[in-house]
């Protein structure tokens, strides 16, 4: 059975009536850097003159409410031995009332259902100013249930009680619930006295806020609070909306929306809000990290939403002009992702500023590359942009923080373990937005991610590839991260090879200077086998098309280069006669300077190691596959490079490769307490 409507518009319709004659109604416009002690961008304000009978404030929704004092209200925060009715008076009872979602397992399906209308659901609403009256403190609040504590622990039902809540609920440590009841009127909206609508003068405003505060899918819930510091104030709680955890919403778009399923949401004055005759017409733009929000599912409804929450939206900023170049809308993004323009032209362009990749969803933007270049949509052919935001791809990469073990007894796995973090940070930069890695973080056991993935993730790759690959190789962690022989690299690495084929599955150009083959190859397909160094592929006449000389013999950095993902941080060519000892000095020199976290290393043991490969030969010697992490500085100098490797990590977050300096002055880098002559390094772009 349907539940009954139970979500509420801010007035009663009593109190609609009351003000409607003198109401003003209007909006906060949307900032990118609200400035401090001013109201909140996207709010909604309503003036009006003050009725005989002071309207209460109705929650939008059952849920937990906490009360923050104005710092220049007058009166003080008692102690609560020291309470007393008598003395309430003297009290800060001005501020702003703040009402977080409480929803239940069996309350959720119902407050979605009345909520459909929305594409993000509020759960945070902030109403403000309001005065806390004497009878909400001393007659209503000791019948709202909600963890009441002192000095750690629980409070007793007694007769201090009331006093403990008191004092707790004005300082905005006690966050009593208001539930709902059999029937709208034995809600506790409804049944008790509630805070109301502060007066100056015999006029009213009435700041209503609104804003969707998740769970991030792609980092720590904890990022939220790391942002805040760096972006908007050391001082900002969780419980402030300018705190970036809470994704804005523009409160009369949810209003708006909400208004047939509204208690008293047929009101004067919810009706004026919602537009009256002529509604305010807003036009949503979606911006996600992953590849599209709505994806292919085996459960029903067969076609369903992916909801975006993102540590790394409010890292950015966009703004909107029209076709002149004026701008028309401009706001840091908010973690939900969706962004609503109020009354827009029918032409616009989005642009972003963040340094983050962008670019217009479809079906087929999970292959195609992102750029920082405007973008132009035409709202009458497109009446809902969808705007996919990425990280770069090392950034997905390093998102990884779990580190390989050192096994002695594994062979020839450097390639495997390099490759598995590329292509899972590859995954999660054109298709998951980071959840593929985030997931799998979130149990680790020895230093190993153990995660699960979730449905979402799933869906979002089964919707992309349709089956083929199959998703499986890459989620809940995959592909092993226990491989300990040549066959277990073999066995896994094939399953790489599978998804870069989905990732790039376009045909392989071939060398015009080299006689046709007739051979066919996808950029996946050669895109593996540089990585590996395969030189049987360089070789044989079939193939070796594929492979144009510049980017044989580079390991990894030689396959980001053929497709386009990165570009040689210097030529690693000998120069003719040049010894082994002065080629090893010029290639450290480059090395160390210019690389950034992510960019791509090779290393051969000797340089003609390097060049047996470039003459598409076997090396008599071994190579190693690294990922740069960062550089090793001491006393204000490169001493070196930390790298991730299948060496594990000694306590620098990989493996240290420090600078070796001979007696003649001539540099060198060591890896495993050996010197390294060929260093190869390609950054990505």
């Amino acid at each position: 059975m349907a539940m009954r409507n139970f979500l509420r518009f801010p007035l009663s319709t009593t109190d609609q009536a009351a003000i409607v004659s003198s109401l003003k109604i209007s909006e906060v416009p949307p900032a990118v850097k609200p400035p401090a002690g001013q109201p909140f961008p996207q709010s909604l304000q309503l003036d009006f003159s003050l009725p005989s009978s002071i309207p209460q404030i109705r929650a939008l929704f059952p849920g937990s409410m906490t009360f923050l004092a104005s710092s220049g209200a007058q009166g003080s925060l008692p102690d609560w031995k020291a309470v007393s009715r008598s003395d309430y008076a003297q009290y800060k009872t001005v501020g702003t009332l703040l009402v977080t979602l409480v929803a239940d397992r069996k309350l959720w399906p119902d407050f979605l259902s009345h909520t459909i209308a929305l594409p993000v659901q509020p759960n945070r609403v902030w109403y403000s100013p309001v005065r806390i009256t004497e009878e909400f403190l001393f007659d209503t609040l000791p019948r709202l249930p909600g963890v009441l504590t002192y000095n750690g622990h629980p409070v007793p039902a007694s007769t201090d009680r009331t006093k403990h809540a008191v004092a707790a609920f004005l300082r905005g440590d006690f966050h009593p619930e208001l539930r709902l009841g059999a029937t709208a009127g034995d809600d506790a909206v409804a049944k008790f006295s509630m805070p109301v609508v502060y007066a100056s003068a015999g006029q009213a405003t009435l700041l209503i806020t609104m804003a969707a505060g998740w769970r991030p899918q792609d980092a720590s819930d904890s990022n939220f609070d790391t942002l805040t510091r760096e972006l908007v104030s050391t001082q900002t709680e969780r419980t402030s909306p300018r705190h970036l955890r809470n994704g804005s919403l523009p409160a009369r778009w949810v209003l708006k929306g909400l208004q047939p399923n509204l208690i008293d949401g047929n009101g004067s004055v919810a009706t004026a809000v919602a537009g009256g005759a002529t509604p305010v017409r807003y036009v949503p733009l979606r911006f996600t990290r992953a590849w599209t929000y709505a994806v292919d599912s085996a459960a029903y409804p067969p076609r369903r939403n992916v909801r975006t929450c993102s540590t790394h939206l409010p890292t950015q900023t966009m703004q909107v002009k029209d076709v002149s170049g004026v701008v028309i809308h401009e706001q840091r993004l908010p973690a939900h992702g969706l962004v609503l323009l109020e009354e827009p032209p029918s032409k616009i362009t989005v642009t972003l500023a963040g340094g983050s990749p962008y670019l217009a969803g479809g079906p087929n933007a999970w292959h195609t590359e992102a750029g920082v270049a405007p973008l132009s949509f035409d709202l009458a052919q497109n009446p809902e942009p969808h705007i996919i935001v990425r990280r770069t791809i090392p950034q997905e990469m390093l998102a990884d923080t779990t580190r390989p073990e050192a096994l002695p007894e594994a062979e020839d796995t450097c390639t495997y373990w390099s490759l598995r973090r590329t292509v899972r940070g590859l995954v999660d930069h054109y298709l998951t937005g980071g959840r593929l890695n985030w997931e799998a973080q979130s149990k680790v056991r020895r230093g190993r991610a153990t995660g699960k993935s979730s449905a979402d993730v799933i869906d979002l790759l089964k919707t992309a590839w349709g089956g083929n690959p199959d998703e499986r190789l890459v989620t809940h962690g995959g592909p092993s991260l226990t491989v300990k022989s040549k066959a277990d690299v073999r066995a896994e690495a094939g399953k790489l090879k599978s998804i870069l084929q989905a990732l790039f599955p376009g045909p392989a150009p071939w060398d015009p200077s080299v006689p046709a083959s007739g051979s066919k190859m996808t950029q996946g397909e050669v895109f593996y086998n540089l990585w590996q160094s395969i030189v049987e592929e360089f070789a044989a006449a079939s193939t070796r098309g594929f492979y144009p000389d510049h980017v044989i013999g580079r390991g990894s950095g030689g396959a980001a280069i053929r497709q386009g993902l990165a570009t040689s941080a210097f030529d690693p060519t000998r120069f003719p006669g040049e010894a082994p000892a002065v080629y090893a000095d010029r290639m450290v020199g480059q090395l160390l300077g210019g690389l950034r976290p992510g960019d791509l290393l090779q290393f051969w043991t000797n340089v003609t190691d390097f060049e047996s490969l470039r003459a598409r030969q076997s090396p008599h010697g071994s190579g190693h596959s690294l990922i740069f992490l960062h550089y090793l500085i001491f006393s204000g100098e490169v001493r070196g490079i930390v790298v991730i490797d299948d060496n594990g990590d000694d306590g620098s977050g990989g493996t240290k490769c420090p600078l070796v300096v001979d007696d003649s002055g001539r540099r060198s880098l060591e890896w495993n307490d050996d010197v390294r002559e060929a260093w190869i390094a390609a950054r990505w772009n």
